[in-house]
Order: structure tokens, then sequence, then C-alpha cells
């Protein structure tokens, strides 16, 4: 770019201030040479000053020129530099505000995009939301209904286990009922005496106060094998049994067959004869005025009642005292699972020293692991069991009674039970081999039983 007229003149003045300088400054050099200089030498000197001066001239002026050009191009380059920093600034403001207005128009578009894109996702999300709501609503009016038909179809499911179970109930007591009516029946004919004997019973029993009070029933273990014919037969084994519901005690006394005892009209006979005689009537009879007690029931097992029992109790475990042998069986001392023909071999062997008294002690063994193996066993079998054993015994007791005596005794410990034997001593005359009650200890043995105590002292 060209320099401008204040540009020119600017460099215009500094080059003739320049030229002034330097003439002033040759001038005052001619002067001094002027007088130092010999004449002779003044042509030379003037030629030679004259030559310096043009020299001089030329220089300054050469240097003027380049001062000028030097100005002139500084100037031209200066107003050049400005000129490109105008363009420059000029191109960076234009740049800038093209930049700015870019950035303002990208800023714009960003904040307008930024804008719709936010308005976009909040009427998105507002949608969202409403859509959610309306979800929500149609999910809760849903599981509202389903709550509504799960409640009325929980009142229906119990409505309908209610009419389930009430019918399910009435049907199990429709047939417990006919079952117990069944069970009652049956049992009761089986353990039911002949109704001869039962009417003979019944003035010799007595009726029991209470179902709580301890009483006495008289068991007979006859030597029949008529089973199902109370009273036929003798009375092989007889034994008067105390039993206390209320304290879960049972006492039993054993009453050699052959004691002797003085009966009515007879006079003096053993008192299995008594059985013989009148029946178990009889027996009740002679029993009390022996004992001094008052029997409420009785009890009768014949030889095939003894071994259905046993078996169908799955046998029974008794620790036997000595070796048996009977009828082609032998049992062998020690603790030993007896099956019911061998328990009815060891209740009948008599081949011991003293005959009879041994053979009564293995009886009350027999009786204690019978009465261990039916107290020990689960409530819920006790039907079944009795049903299965009233076959096997005859008695006046009613069922209900016997299953209510059962449960009472329910966990008694069988080992626990009190067993005694009449004291008594060989008595023999007019021929026949009796045994003699020994007194007083017969007496005082009773007194403690009566009074639920051990009968040995």
């Amino acid at each position: 770019m060209n320099p401008s007229k204040s540009q020119k003149s600017s460099a215009s003045k500094r080059a003739n201030t320049v030229s002034a300088f330097s003439r002033k400054a040759i001038n005052e050099r001619n002067r001094q040479v002027d007088a130092y200089v010999p004449a002779h030498c003044a042509d030379a000197a003037r030629s030679t000053r004259n030559t310096n001066n043009a020299r001089s001239t030329n220089a300054a002026s050469n240097a003027h020129s380049a001062r000028s050009t030097s100005s002139t191009n500084a100037a031209s380059n200066a107003h050049s530099a400005r000129n490109r920093s105008a363009a420059a600034s000029t191109r960076s403001t234009s740049n800038a505000r093209s930049a700015r207005d870019t950035w303002d128009t990208s800023s714009t578009r960003d904040t307008r995009n930024t804008r719709n894109a936010g308005n976009a996702r909040s009427a998105r999300n507002t949608h969202t939301a409403r859509s959610r709501t309306a979800v929500s609503t149609r999910g809760n009016g849903v599981a509202e209904a389903r709550q509504n038909a799960r409640k009325g179809n929980g009142i229906l499911t119990k409505k309908r286990v209610i009419i389930a179970a009430s019918s399910a109930l009435a049907l199990l007591l429709v047939a417990t009922g006919v079952w117990a009516l069944l069970f009652y029946s049956r049992v009761t004919d089986n353990i039911k005496l002949d109704s001869d004997v039962l009417k003979s019973l019944e003035s010799v029993l007595i009726e029991r106060a209470t179902p709580n009070e301890p009483f006495y029933v008289l068991l007979i273990g006859s030597d029949s094998r008529d089973t199902g014919n109370a009273g036929a037969g003798r009375s092989d084994t007889m034994m008067l049994v105390r039993t206390d519901p209320t304290n879960a005690q049972i006492t039993i006394l054993s009453i050699p067959r052959d004691t002797e005892i003085v009966y009515e009209s007879y006079g003096n006979i053993k008192i299995n004869a008594a059985f013989a005689y009148d029946g178990p009537a009889g027996a009740v009879k002679a029993v009390n005025k022996l004992c001094d007690v008052q029997i409420a029931h009785y009890a009768e097992i014949d030889f095939e009642g003894v071994i259905s029992l046993v078996d169908i109790l799955g046998g029974i475990d008794v620790n036997v005292p000595t070796d048996i042998s009977l009828d082609g069986i032998t049992i062998y001392a020690g603790q030993q699972h007896l099956n019911g023909e061998q328990a009815l071999v060891m209740s009948r062997s008599r081949d011991y020293v003293d005959g009879d008294l041994t053979r009564v002690k293995n009886q009350q063994l027999l009786v204690k692991a019978v009465a261990k193996k039916v107290l020990s066993a689960p409530p819920t079998q006790i039907p079944g069991m009795a049903e299965k054993l009233s076959s096997c015994i005859a008695t006046d007791m009613q069922l209900m009674d016997a299953l209510d005596l059962i449960n009472k005794l329910r966990g008694m410990n069988a080992d626990t039970m009190n067993t005694a034997t009449v004291p008594t001593y060989f008595n023999n005359h007019d021929g026949i081999s009796f045994l003699g009650v020994v007194e007083p200890d017969f007496s005082q043995m009773m007194a403690r039983i009566r009074a639920g105590e051990p009968p040995n002292i």
C-alpha cells in the first residue's frame, strides 16, 4: 500500500534536518583545514576539499536519500504493517463477528433445539407419566378387581371349605358313630358273660359308688378249652386284683387253688371247688368271705384265651425263674420272649418242690408282662386292641368302663405292681391235701391291701 501525505511530510522534514546538519559539519571541517594548511597547498587543499565536499555532499545526499528511502520504506512498512494489522484486526473482528454470529446462531439453534428437546422430553415424560398413571390406575383397578375377585373366591372357598369340612365332619361323626356302635356291639357280645351267669353274679357283685374309687376284680383262669363257655370247667387260677384308678396302682393277690375254706353247706372244701359248685358267683362268694372284701367285677379267661391274648399282643417278655417243661415244650430260665403256647405252659406247670406256690408266682409274672404290653400301647391302638382281646376274656364290666380303666392306668410301670400270695401251710386231713391259711399273717396282709399299701412287709 502507498504512504499517506502526512507520512511523506514527516519523512521530508527528517531528511532536511539531516542535510543541514551534514553541511554544517563539512563547513566546520573546511575551516579547520584552511587554518592549518600552507598556502602552496591551498589549491590542492581546495581541490581536495571540493572533492571531499562533493563526496561529502554526495555522501550526505546518499545518506539523505538512504534515510529518506529508509524512512519512506519504514513508513511504508509501518503503514503496511498497520494496514495488515488493521486488516488482521478487521479479519479478526470479522472472524469474531462471524464466530459470534455462528456461535449465536449455533447457541440459538442449540437453545432452540434444547428447548424443543426439553419440550419434547417434557411432553414425552408427561405422556409417559399420564400413561403410567393410566396404567397404574388401570392396574389398581385390575388389582382391586382381582382382589375383590379373590375375596369373593376366598369367601366362596372358605364357604366351600366350611361346607366340605362340615360334611366331612358329619360323615366322620356318622361313620364314627356307626363304627362305635358296631364296635361296642361286637366287643360287648365278645366279652359278655352268659345271661344266667350274669344273673347269678348280680346278687354277689357290688356296684361301684364312683368310677375313681378303688375296687376289686376277681380274675379266674379256668381249665376249660371251650372258649366262650364261661363258668365251665374248674378254676385253675384265682387272683384278687385291687385296682386304684386315681393313683394308677394295682395289687394282685394270688389264692392257691387248694386253699382250704368252709363254704356254706359243703363244709371244708378247696376254694376252687366253689367255682365247680356254683360257678362264677360261688367263686366270688368264697373269695369275699376269705378276704373280707366286696368284689365289684368278675373276669374269666380259659386256656385258649391265654394263647390268643399273648399272640395278639405279639408275645410277651418274661424273666423265667427256672427251666420249665410241659406237653413237649421247654422254656429255659432267663429273659425270654414267649408266645401264646409257651405262656400257657408257664402258667400251668406245677412240677416244683412246693407245687402250686411256684406256679402262682409264675402266673403273676405273666399277668405283669401282659399288663405292661397293654398299658404301654398308644391310645390310638387301644380300641383295636380291646376289640381283639375281647374274644379272649369274658367279664361283666361294660366296654366303656373297661376302656376308661385302661386309659387311667396307661403309663403305669407294670414292674411296680404289688403282688402277693395268701400265706398257707400244708394241712392234710381226711385223706385230702389242703393248704391252710396262716393267721394272723393273712389278716394283716389284707389290712394293708385294703389300705392301698404294699401287701408284703
